[in-house]
């Protein structure tokens, strides 16, 4: 079995995270993630949605991960993008709000400070 990297938007640090085998390895701003598998915690969900206190609870992961340390800049307007609200949506959702579990490849920057993953 191959050991998969997490990655998570860091809301303390303002940048996404990568976790590989239980253990924090990278912290980045901008990173192309190959084969994205987009999952969320359903009793992550459950206990923000209870507590109203956000955890860590949805992931993007991925066997490989490519960080790459130039901006990627904003999204193009008709790009497809990934998002998830843990109050609104029990998966991560595409922007015409089809749910989103997988795809080709997902592209991972920050734009005004928030979080932008560009789905192909």
């Amino acid at each position: 079995m191959n050991a998969k990297y997490y990655i998570y938007w860091n809301l303390h640090k303002k940048c996404f995270s990568a976790k590989y085998r239980g253990k924090v390895i990278q912290h980045f701003y901008n990173a192309i993630v190959a084969v994205p598998e987009f999952r969320v915690s359903a009793a992550g969900r459950k206990r923000v949605r209870r507590e109203r206190k956000k955890t860590v609870h949805a992931y993007i992961v991925s066997n490989y991960v490519n960080v790459r340390w130039t901006s990627i800049g904003s999204p193009s307007e008709n790009a497809r993008t990934a998002k998830y609200n843990p109050y609104v949506n029990e998966s991560f959702v595409d922007n015409e709000g089809n749910a989103l579990y997988n795809a080709h490849e997902a592209r991972l920057s920050i734009f005004n400070g928030k979080p932008v993953i560009e789905v192909v």
